[in-house]
C-alpha cells in the first residue's frame, strides 16, 4: 500500500475543507493507498493569515510530503499553497499526480457511467 500526500485548495474556505474530506475518502475508498491529509487538521488550529502560522504549517506539510510515496494534487484548481508542495515533492523526487479540474471527486454513479 502506497502513502500519498493529498493537497486541495483550502484558502480559509469551509466549503474547500468540505470538498477535500470528500476527496480524501474517495482516495481511501477507490485505491489502495493510505492517505495523509495533515493540513485538515492544522487549518483548523492554525491561523492562515498569520505569517508564523502559515511557515509552521508549510513546514509540516513538507514533512509529510518527505514521508510519503507520492502526492496527488486534487479540487478545482492548484493553489499558490499546493504549487509550493509540488515543487518541494519534485525537488526531492517525489512522483506527483494530478486530479485537479473538478471541485468534488466523482459519485459512485458517474463511476458506474464512465
Amino acid at each position: 500500500m502506497k502513502l500519498i500526500y493529498m493537497a486541495h485548495p483550502f484558502g480559509g474556505q469551509q466549503d474547500n475543507l468540505d470538498l477535500a474530506k470528500r476527496w480524501y475518502h474517495y482516495f481511501l475508498v477507490n485505491f489502495d493507498v493510505a492517505v495523509i491529509a495533515d493540513w485538515i487538521i492544522t487549518c483548523e488550529v492554525l491561523d492562515d493569515d498569520v505569517v508564523a502560522d502559515r511557515a509552521r504549517g508549510m513546514r509540516a506539510n513538507f514533512a509529510c510530503i518527505e514521508r510519503c510515496d507520492e502526492m496527488w494534487l486534487c479540487g478545482s484548481s492548484v493553489s499558490p499553497g499546493m504549487k509550493r508542495e509540488m515543487e518541494h515533492a519534485q525537488e526531492i523526487g517525489k512522483p506527483v499526480y494530478c486530479f485537479t479540474g473538478n471541485p468534488a471527486p466523482p459519485s459512485y454513479g458517474e463511476l458506474l457511467l464512465a
